[in-house]
């Protein structure tokens, strides 16, 4: 009966969409930003997976169908954001641009920095180089670059939980009051993720956030590949 129910198209995507909605509406009600959905989803797929012996091709049949959809949900998704915070943009155009290229850069150099310190293979310290920008366009300059874009996705999602729970600790830890500043932090940090968090904390931190991704996702397509000529890599 097990290998029947798992062996469906529909086990993998089912499985995922009720852990997602069950730890998202925990999170919410304990409000508890470490109880984050998509890391214990994750959890709970693989401990489900482990405990029932259920093959992983079993789980990928369903699985698979959400990643069809990420790049053009994402990047329809990156362009309404756009559109709806076009007056946002306009009033904090400066900042926000100033706020986000920097963002860009330093998450570059830090990335390379550290990876050649803790001596990291050199496949997967490029691979790496995008995990601040939304999986989509990370995709896209991981398979133009020629990285292992498996790599990069693995990384995207890793810096997008790991933003979104201690996105409140660095925020309070650092004293930021405005809520500009919070939701550019965030966006520019920890993507799709991070804005899933910023949308808890206002309506200004959620669409600064929200409008980050977007331009994030733009300048980052412009600005490591160049980076990674300059620096040689």
């Amino acid at each position: 009966m097990l290998d029947l129910i798992t062996q469906t198209p529909y086990f993998g995507l089912v499985l995922s969409i009720l852990f997602f909605i069950l730890f998202s509406k925990l999170s919410t009600r304990l409000n508890a930003p470490i109880l984050n959905p998509l890391l214990f989803s994750i959890i709970a797929i693989i401990l489900v997976l482990t405990v029932f012996d259920i093959p992983l091709k079993n789980y990928q049949a369903g699985g698979s169908m959400i990643q069809m959809v990420i790049s053009p949900v994402e990047t329809i998704v990156i362009g309404v954001s756009l559109y709806k915070q076009k007056d946002t943009l306009i009033k904090y155009l400066v900042p926000v641009l100033v706020s986000v290229t920097v963002g860009c850069v330093f998450v570059v150099l830090f990335v390379v920095f550290l990876g050649n310190v803790l001596a990291v293979p050199q496949e997967v310290l490029m691979a790496s180089i995008p995990k601040s920008v939304t999986t989509a366009i990370a995709m896209e300059i991981s398979g133009k670059m020629g990285w292992i874009v498996s790599i990069t996705v693995m990384f995207v999602i890793l810096t997008g939980i790991v933003g979104a729970v201690i996105a409140p600790y660095c925020i309070k830890l650092a004293r930021i009051k405005s809520p500009v500043s919070k939701g550019l932090g965030i966006g520019t940090a920890a993507h799709a993720v991070g804005t899933s968090y910023a949308i808890t904390l206002g309506e200004v931190e959620g669409a600064m956030s929200g409008l980050t991704i977007g331009l994030h996702a733009i300048i980052a397509s412009m600005v490591m590949p160049l980076l990674i000529r300059l620096l040689g890599l």
